[in-house]
């Protein structure tokens, strides 16, 4: 991982401690994500197979999902940063409709209106 991100024009730009920490933060929440279903579907492969063997395929499975999750983690930071990609995923669609002005109760009387409710 590098201290800049590199924007859509390919500009670089430096990132301050804070910054850094902050999209640190959000490398190991994505990373986190295929690791912990890969730890979970390792478990039930160790379970299902038992012994030696289950071990071993449990472990693989778990080191994969590792594996991708930092690929994904990197590709995700250097494409347009890993807070700008949590936020996006975390993102509210309720909340869309407070910057336009419509209010929660309208709007869902209309689309229900609309959908013959």
């Amino acid at each position: 991982m590098t201290n800049t991100i590199y924007k859509e024009s390919k500009e670089q730009k430096k990132l301050s401690f804070f910054d850094y920490a902050i999209e640190v933060v959000g490398w190991l929440q994505i990373v986190a994500s295929p690791l912990i279903s890969g730890i979970i579907v390792g478990g039930l492969a160790y379970l299902l197979i038992g012994n030696t063997g289950g071990i071993v395929v449990g472990t693989i499975i778990a080191i994969v999902a590792l594996v991708l999750g930092v690929l994904y983690a990197n590709r995700v930071w250097k494409k347009k940063g890993t807070m700008n990609f949590m936020s996006s995923v975390n993102a509210s669609p309720e909340l869309d409709y407070l910057e336009q002005g419509v209010d929660q109760d309208k709007r869902h009387t209309t689309e229900a209106s609309q959908n013959g409710s």
